[in-house]
């Protein structure tokens, strides 16, 4: 089961370490900006499963977009395989910039 934070908690998580960040946007927006440490797979490909499933499980793993759609519907595929703790947040990278956190 997933758990919604902000964009507050999100960056907590980040600055302690020992957890995966995900974005599940298109290559190019998160070549041009992402949250500290994110890797990438894309929600709309047709291997985002299988490349999900090759994530650590055990590890927590927080998953974001642009605004909040695309990490939800991902989120809910990734609950389906058996990822431990996953966290959404709510905003996105959107709202990750509002509160005026950089990006890399």
């Amino acid at each position: 089961m997933y758990r919604d934070i902000g964009v507050e908690e999100a960056r907590k998580l980040i600055e302690a370490g020992n957890l995966t960040v995900l974005d599940v946007r298109l290559r190019e927006d998160w070549e041009r900006e992402k949250l500290p440490g994110a890797i990438n797979i894309f929600f709309g490909e047709y291997d985002f499963e299988e490349e999900a499933d090759e994530l650590l499980k055990d590890k927590p793993c927080l998953v974001y977009c642009k605004v909040g759609v695309g990490s939800l519907k991902a989120i809910n595929m990734m609950e389906d395989l058996d990822f431990e703790e996953l966290y959404h947040m709510a905003g996105g990278i959107d709202k990750w910039k509002e509160m005026g956190y950089e990006t890399e």
